[in-house]
């Protein structure tokens, strides 16, 4: 009984509601031994400076710098002194396989046509990146951005068995006007952004969500090839941040949304942290009652809503144009990209308005660019060093992935401050250990520059001088729309259910609905992560 009415209401929420990075051919790692050696190449004291005391990210999904904030300064809109990667800055195109050349555009029209667009979803995986970089299927040499539109073309017939128009392989190379997404554009202009903060894999979302906690991907490349989702709970129990952080003391904890079940940071990781999932991990409530509280810890994780009703600014995954009982799944997408909004809002007022606002620092970024366009190429990077060879699909990891946005916001940094550092996913890593005296966990991550330069000021601005940013309201998709959910499921969200199945359940069968989703998660997911701390006497 108590399932059925949770199901229930869940389901009417669903309708109501360059100076580190080096090239491969100049390193000689040890492979199997890089854990031993990062144990001893700690900090020998804690940098501990105050806009770090707390560090919180927000890892949505799926898009890239140019395609989010690509548009968002002219050369007169800049501070003295500040340049910027963008695409006023950078006049940019693609050839569509018919010759035709394809510039880079702002998105307009009416805002719920804008908001969905890519309306189509993009090749992610690692031969998909590789070819978009490079215009090939083989990687050589500095990327030259140029495959985006082919391979898109080639990706849009796959999924919907017929060649796009010009108007629709276009998309690709579009990107949204600043008012498009007022919330991240006023954290953006408000704060500020690094434009060279790339990912750390050319490829998926699983392999760079591990690369942001533990350095490595243990040599995968893709979410389920080459072993299914059940390689991940088979690898090697390495040291993550997480375990850093615990070794010495400093409190850590991952918020996911209650609704999911399960956290899919605790996943990807679950042989190094599984025994903490009851213990560290805790609901979006329990996030907002620790800022509120003055309680935030040395390090807060938060994922969004990936697997339904999501909230990740996740592009669709079938054509959005598509119509499920004469309603057009515009509708869907566009609450999807409101809810981003809604949520980023939402963490951004819980930090505005705790006591712990001016030590802490909060990033917004992305796992991966989605397969849409940028016009800079990804640089080298340092092999994690632990495994003895090339990777899967014979990838060396000696190359990052495309740029992705990441807006940074704290009492510590000027207003409109653009930060030209070259950065990857495990920056995170870096700072966290420079900031605790804590040992690095890879060569990759040892490698790394740390996120200190976002401290632009001698002393911090009181966050009452912070913009108030409105929460933006999310349209409610008529229940009729949720069989377009049914079809339009995210691979991430259907690899965190078979990853679940997996290990909890081995030979159940996939879910095929949203509800049978939930009710998979229910038997098999519900009670592995904690929620919220017991009430204090």
């Amino acid at each position: 009984m108590e399932r059925e009415i949770a199901r229930r209401t869940f389901l009417a929420g669903l309708g109501l509601g360059l100076g580190a990075f080096v090239f491969a051919s100049d390193l000689a790692p040890s492979p199997g031994d890089v854990h031993a050696r990062a144990e001893g190449r700690g900090p020998v004291r804690a940098s501990d400076v105050p806009a770090f005391e707390h560090l919180v990210v927000l890892m949505l999904e799926n898009r890239s710098y140019d395609h989010l904030l690509g548009w968002l300064y002219r050369d007169d809109q800049l501070r003295p002194g500040q340049h910027v990667a963008g695409l006023y800055q950078h006049a940019s195109s693609n050839v569509a396989p018919d010759g035709t050349v394809v510039p880079a555009y702002r998105y307009s029209g009416r805002r719920d046509q804008v908001l969905v667009q890519p309306t189509t979803n993009t090749g992610e995986e690692l031969g998909h990146v590789t070819r978009q970089l490079y215009g090939a299927a083989t990687a050589r040499g500095r990327a030259p951005m140029s495959g985006f539109v082919a391979d898109y073309v080639d990706n849009f017939r796959s999924l919907r068995g017929r060649d796009p128009t010009p108007a629709e392989y276009r998309q690709v190379m579009g990107g949204f006007a600043p008012d498009a997404l007022p919330v991240l554009t006023s954290l953006a202009r408000g704060f500020g952004v690094f434009d060279h903060w790339f990912a750390a894999v050319p490829s998926d979302t699983f392999c760079n969500r591990s690369f942001f906690h533990s350095a490595t991907s243990h040599g995968f490349v893709t979410n389920a090839g080459g072993g299914g989702y059940s390689k991940w709970w088979d690898v090697p129990a390495v040291p993550t941040v997480f375990n850093r952080l615990e070794d010495a003391k400093r409190a850590w904890r991952v918020y996911y949304d209650e609704t999911q079940a399960v956290s899919l940071t605790g996943i990807l990781a679950a042989p190094s942290i599984e025994p903490f999932w009851k213990t560290n991990f805790r609901s979006m409530e329990q996030f907002r009652a620790d800022a509120r509280s003055g309680r935030l810890p040395a390090y807060s994780f938060i994922e969004p809503r990936m697997i339904f009703n999501r909230n990740s600014m996740h592009p669709p995954t079938v054509a959005s144009g598509d119509v499920v009982d004469g309603l057009s799944v515009y509708n869907k997408g566009v609450a999807d990209m409101l809810a981003a909004e809604a949520l980023v809002a939402q963490v951004y007022e819980s930090i505005r308005t705790s006591p712990d606002a001016d030590r802490t620092t909060l990033i917004i970024t992305f796992d991966e660019s989605g397969g849409l366009f940028d016009h800079v190429p990804p640089p080298s990077a340092r092999p994690p060093g632990d495994t003895a060879g090339p990777g899967e699909l014979g990838f060396a990891f000696d190359r990052l992935g495309p740029r992705v946005p990441a807006i940074v916001v704290s009492s510590w940094i000027d207003p409109g401050t653009v930060l030209n550092d070259v950065v990857d996913h495990t920056s995170v890593i870096a700072t966290l250990c420079a900031q605790h005296a804590l040992a690095p966990l890879t060569d990759r991550d040892a490698a790394s520059r740390t996120l200190f330069s976002a401290v632009t000021r001698s002393s911090a601005r009181s966050a009452s001088s912070w913009p108030v940013v409105a929460v933006p309201s999310v349209p409610a998709p008529p229940g009729a729309l949720l069989a377009a959910e049914d079809s339009a499921r995210t691979s991430t969200g259907l690899g965190i259910v078979g990853m679940v199945l997996d290990r909890f359940a081995p030979g159940a069968p996939r879910p095929a609905s949203v509800s049978a989703t939930f009710d998979t998660l229910a038997d098999h997911g519900a009670g592995l992560f904690g929620t919220r701390d017991p009430a204090r006497t």
